[in-house]
Order: C-alpha cells, then structure tokens, then sequence
C-alpha cells in the first residue's frame, strides 16, 4: 500500500476544489455546456461552409485559407466567452449570500483574496472546457494550411486574456449585488455600456485629469516622455480607443 504525501499548505487550494466539484455535480453546467457546443458548431460550421462553397471541391485554392476559418472560429468564441462566462460567474459570491455561508467562509483561515482568487479560477477552468471544445474546428482550420504556431499561441493568449477580463467583472458584480438575479442583470448591463461606452469614457476621464494637471504630479514610473505621450494620445488623437 502506497501512501500519497499530502501538500503543502501553500499548494492546497480546498475552495478551489470545493467549487469544482460543486459545478461537476450541477446539472446546470452539462446543460450550459451543451448549448455552448451546439451553438459553437452550428455557426461556425455555417460560416465554414459558406466561405468554402466558392471554392471548387477538386482544386487546391481553398489550401491556405485557413487562417480565415480560425478567425471565424476566434469571433464564435469570444462571443462565447461574453455571453456565457457571466452567466457562470455572477453567482459566485452571491450564492454564499443567498445561503448565508458567507460569514462562516470568512471566519476560515482562508483570506478575502484567496477566497476572490479560488472562485475566479474555479469558473476560469470551467470556461476552459467550454473553450476546449473548438480544438477540432481548429485542426479543420489548420489542416488548410495558412495557420503558423504563431497564429494559435496568439489566439491562445487572447482568449485567456479576455477570460479573465470577463470572470473578473463578473466577480466584481457578483461581490457588489445581493442577489444572484441581480448580478445577473447587472453583470451584462455594465458590461454592455463598457463595451460599448468604455473607451469614450475613459478618454472623458483622462481628458479631465489632463485638464487639471494630474498628469505633472510626481506618478511613480511616469516620466516626461510618458506625460507627453499620455497628452498626445488623448488630446490629439481622433482614433484613440484605449479598450479595443
């Protein structure tokens, strides 16, 4: 009989795996995941199909057009990610607040931060095999040649990126609102109107900051090149869209 050590304390991560487990068991999430996939497939298959009907079936001059398809398929999943990832998230907290376990969860050894991080990373992985499931739409993609390493570790990247962006918000809306309904709403509300107002705003923001000379105080890190580049960007640049 062999006996497994058991890790260190700074490798446990027991929320983390208490949360995982909790979304195995869900019916929820096997339901989610299958309209995910079925949504997946039908458009990006609709779109693959519509790009190569003008291609004839016996000639070589849809080999290369590849890296069309993993962009159709990038578009699919970040719509993907925006629209299914809050739906995953929102409830995190709330759900302690609504089964008032909340309390009993801060008075473990576990701190504020580490419960935030264990819940984000726990709908992160879970996320992460809703995304999984466009590896062979990307095979298809990639056997048409057009497609470098390059290109996939980029889109690999972009998509974790956003992930977090978006789980992030989520738990943020999900921390601020009582209820799981609420954060719900919230979480898209907001969302909406940063990504649709977020740049606009923020240059209303930084436009005023330049207004009254926040940008010549003592920034740590900030150096006149940078004050100058800030000013330039945001003064004198029409196409200045600092969230896309």
């Amino acid at each position: 009989m062999f006996l497994v050590p058991s890790l260190p304390a700074s490798l446990q991560f027991p929320l983390l795996s208490k949360e995982l487990v909790e979304l195995s068991a869900r019916r929820r999430t096997y339901v989610v995941r299958a309209v995910y996939a079925l949504a997946l497939y039908s458009v990006t298959l609709w779109a693959y199909g519509r790009f190569l009907k003008q291609y004839d079936a016996n000639s070589f001059e849809m080999l290369g057009q590849g890296r069309t398809l993993l962009d159709e398929l990038l578009r699919w999943q970040f719509w993907g990610l925006y629209l299914f990832l809050p739906l995953m998230t929102s409830s995190a907290i709330t759900s302690e607040k609504e089964r008032e376990t909340l309390p009993l969860l801060l008075m473990t050894k576990l701190g504020s931060w580490t419960i935030l991080f264990e819940k984000l990373f726990s709908r992160l992985v879970a996320m992460g095999s809703f995304l999984l499931l466009g590896l062979p739409l990307a095979a298809v993609a990639y056997s048409l040649g057009g497609v470098d390493l390059d290109s996939i570790l980029k889109a690999v990247y972009v998509l974790s990126v956003t992930a977090l962006q978006v789980a992030a918000f989520a738990l943020l809306c999900s921390t601020w609102f009582r209820t799981t309904s609420s954060a719900f709403v919230g979480t898209y509300l907001l969302g909406t109107v940063g990504v649709l107002f977020g740049s606009e705003l923020l240059k209303l923001v930084l436009g005023i900051g330049i207004a009254f000379d926040v940008h010549k105080l003592p920034w740590p890190g900030l150096t006149d090149e940078g004050r100058e580049w800030i000013v330039g960007s945001v003064m004198h640049n029409p196409s200045y869209r600092p969230l896309y």
